[in-house]
């Protein structure tokens, strides 16, 4: 590509940042992260929701399976489903959100979708979140079903919200999502400075012994490993963001233009 090819594109998403900017989802007050498995929050965006609650922003974080493909068929099923629970207010509490709630659903293939969804609706419509947290449908390392269900459910449940507003004349003063947030997208369009929270975010993934290494030699060289992957991804993010560290998510709110696929340069 040449260099008056680069210098356009460089300009075209100058301007389209002009008119079309990202919100600032930091200036809202009610967050919800969801999330399919205990510990998936913490590992996309350990870092922000630490920062969230440190700055007084209610927070609450949902986990829509018992993630049941993760434990071995030869254990107690009802127990190491209490084990993983326990272990994600463990690092709720590591990250200082006091709200986390459970719905008892199946996970991946065998999770029951229209039950999912419509929990999923019951939660928005009652936490009345400004902000919603989710995990990415689009990226390719992404494919576990149980996410991918739960996104889908996620979507829908806000469209579902959206469209009961506009058809009825007594709803549309009624609460409405300001943004849809996506964790682990391939291409972010915003970022979190998180520097300071690296050693927590750590802190509140390793508190899921369940997902752990059981040889201590093993477990050691695991976490050591984790640490760095955290560091590293943290660094990249702080670098095309002019941060240190940072997390990097994919934001689409009302300030997103429908049928305009240049927004995502």
């Amino acid at each position: 590509m040449s260099a008056f090819l680069i210098g356009m594109k460089m300009l075209y998403k100058k301007l389209l940042k002009n008119i079309l900017p990202v919100t600032d989802i930091k200036k809202y007050r009610k967050f919800l992260f969801i999330a399919a498995h205990a510990g998936d929050a913490a590992k996309a965006a350990g870092g922000t929701i630490s920062k969230f609650s440190e700055l007084g922003k209610e927070i609450k974080i949902l986990i829509t399976t018992d993630s049941t493909s993760t434990i071995n068929d030869n254990v107690d099923m009802e127990k190491a489903i209490e084990k993983r629970r326990k272990e994600e207010l463990a690092s709720a509490t590591i990250l200082g959100v006091k709200e986390v709630e459970f719905l008892n659903n199946a996970d991946g293939k065998y999770c029951d979708k229209n039950k999912l969804e419509k929990e999923i609706l019951e939660v928005i419509s009652a936490y009345k979140p400004d902000v919603i947290f989710l995990d990415s449908i689009m990226t390719p390392n992404e494919l576990m079903s149980g996410d991918i269900i739960t996104s889908k459910a996620v979507v829908s449940a806000v469209e579902t919200i959206r469209i009961k507003m506009f058809s009825e004349k007594e709803n549309m003063m009624q609460h409405r999502i300001k943004a849809l947030v996506f964790y682990n997208a391939v291409k972010a369009n915003y970022y979190i400075n998180i520097f300071g929270k690296t050693e927590k975010k750590l802190n509140a993934i390793m508190v899921h012994e369940s997902l752990l290494p059981k040889n201590p030699e093993e477990k050691f060289s695991y976490m050591r490993s984790y640490r760095s992957l955290i560091r590293l991804s943290a660094l990249i993010n702080g670098l095309k963001s002019g941060k240190l560290y940072a997390e990097g998510f994919y934001v689409v709110s009302g300030n997103s233009a429908h049928n305009m696929p240049e927004i995502n340069l």
